[in-house]
């Protein structure tokens, strides 16, 4: 497979997360994103995007064991302690202020 049909495969997964699911990646790096989605991928011995993709539309429990795959991996950027306070003072108020009651808030 060429890497711009890969890069497009990528692309187009990472939008169905973002459209359908509201998940967006903007701080991570993208290689780091890309070697999580790759882990995930080569456990269930699945080699393209595209096929991951169909897999998550197949299978919706997929998407948090991805989320947790990534965040779990992720995880260091909160080892200081200014990040959690952060965190903490700034970031979980604002999304408590802003959710709508119907709507679950994950973590």
């Amino acid at each position: 497979m060429s890497k711009s049909i890969c890069q497009q495969e990528l692309k187009t997964l990472l939008n169905y997360l973002q459209q359908n699911y509201a998940y967006h990646f903007p701080d991570y790096k993208q290689v780091n994103l890309i070697a999580q989605l790759q882990a995930r991928m080569q456990q269930l011995k699945v080699d393209k995007y595209s096929k991951y993709l169909q897999y998550l539309k197949d299978k919706p429990e997929e998407l948090n064991v991805l989320i947790d795959t990534i965040l779990n991996n992720s995880a260091d950027s909160f080892s200081e302690r200014d990040s959690w306070d952060y965190l903490a003072y700034k970031i979980i108020p604002q999304i408590i202020q802003s959710k709508h009651p119907d709507k679950k808030i994950r973590v």
